[in-house]
């Protein structure tokens, strides 16, 4: 990966090595999440071939502004153009010459989503995201691949992001972990 703004900070290191199947961070503002989000999309389409990965965000536009503008950079791509098969822009699909694909989309019409099987589901600003669509829409994309699951957002009480995050910080809750990091504890920029 030739993109040097995917450097990991120490808590992206240690989420980044966790395996438990569904993964939770509240995270403040410009902590890094998209980065991270960015390293784990990168980390699961070249560890396994034929993998699916979908990066999903509240709207398309925010989808477009946070992930698909970086995966595609014509000067410095998340993927190298000698291992990407094909670019979709319309509806933002990348193929690499390994079959693995990654999504990058909005959840404004959950109803488009169905019918796909996925190895890895990010759902990035997960606060804001209406309560059924993960565990009616999204939760049963994962169940053909046992596939694996990472929220991210900022803490916002009464949000499907609490309660996940919640779940996660039980010990004896074997399939869910949680992470919380500040602004100021990430290593950012912004937190300086």
């Amino acid at each position: 990966m030739a993109n040097e703004e995917l450097r990991l900070y120490p808590w992206q290191s240690k989420f980044f090595r966790d395996q438990h199947q569904n993964r939770v961070v509240l995270a403040g503002r410009r902590s890094g999440k998209t980065v991270l989000f960015s390293v784990l999309t990168y980390a699961a389409a070249l560890a396994k071939p034929q993998s699916e990965i979908l990066v999903c965000c509240q709207t398309i536009a925010q989808s477009k502004d946070l992930y698909w503008r970086k995966f595609t950079n014509l000067i410095d791509p998340l993927f190298h153009p000698s291992i990407v098969q094909s670019i979709n822009n319309q509806d933002r699909i990348i193929e690499l010459i390994n079959g693995s694909r990654i999504s990058v989309t909005g959840v404004e019409n959950p109803e488009a989503l169905l019918g796909r099987s996925l190895d890895l589901l990010l759902c990035d600003e997960y606060q804001g995201f209406k309560p059924d669509i993960h565990p009616i829409i999204l939760a049963p994309m994962l169940t053909d691949r046992q596939g694996k699951a990472v929220f991210s957002g900022t803490a916002r009480r009464g949000s499907p992001l609490q309660e996940y995050y919640e779940k996660g910080l039980d010990p004896n809750n074997k399939y869910w972990k949680s992470f919380l990091v500040t602004t100021e504890e990430s290593g950012s920029p912004a937190g300086s």
